[in-house]
């Protein structure tokens, strides 16, 4: 792969993976679990999600090719699949129903803010796709920048949250939403050409 094609596909992954992983929604919730901590605290669990969110997304996009083979499903259908899934999630999210019904005081970093706020069922469609379009270099690349991004997001959340206000952190989520519904249609649109259904 020439360089330009990897900056290129690095850019497309990663941008992706922060749409889907959405931190900046992610934000008001973090807060309500962990925003009366104290500094030292807070930056320790900050970092333990951001290790979890990073582990979690490398499993996965490791481990996807394997999971495909043992239940016997396409890259097509896997791109249909994930893109009515991932339809489906960006459409909850433009009609302001939560990310998830679970809440749970123990264990925050990993549920419910790893998993299933950040690395949720869209997340994990959109990391077993991503090495079969853009290479698994790519994809491993973006999963480290991605993570970091969602850590910064994560480690100035009461700044963000200051600045934008509750307002302004469900006007980026809602943009970040329209942004996954596109993707969803191109990766529907992928797999039905892949069926020969479309050109």
């Amino acid at each position: 792969m020439a360089i330009e094609d990897l900056i290129f596909a690095v850019i497309s992954c990663t941008v992706q993976l922060v749409a889907i992983l959405d931190p900046v929604a992610v934000v008001p919730i973090y807060l309500t679990y962990v925003g009366s901590y104290s500094r030292e605290v807070f930056s320790r669990v900050t970092r333990t999600i951001a290790l979890f969110v990073f582990i979690l997304s490398l499993a996965i996009s490791l481990g996807g090719r394997l999971w495909l083979l043992l239940l016997g499903v396409s890259v097509a259908a896997l791109k249909v699949g994930g893109g009515v899934l991932l339809m489906a999630i960006a459409i909850d999210a433009l009609s302001g129903l939560p990310r998830t019904k679970v809440a749970y005081r123990e264990d925050v970093p990993v549920v419910p803010i790893a998993t299933p706020l950040l690395v949720g069922p869209g997340t994990i469609t959109l990391l077993l796709v991503l090495p079969y379009r853009y290479g698994f270099a790519a994809t491993l690349i973006a999963i480290v920048l991605a993570t970091l991004v969602t850590y910064l997001v994560l480690r100035f959340s009461r700044s963000l949250m200051k600045l934008l206000g509750r307002s302004g952190v469900v006007a980026v989520s809602r943009l970040t939403s329209i942004v996954i519904a596109a993707f969803a249609a191109e990766m529907i649109y992928s797999g039905l050409r892949d069926w020969g259904l479309v050109r």
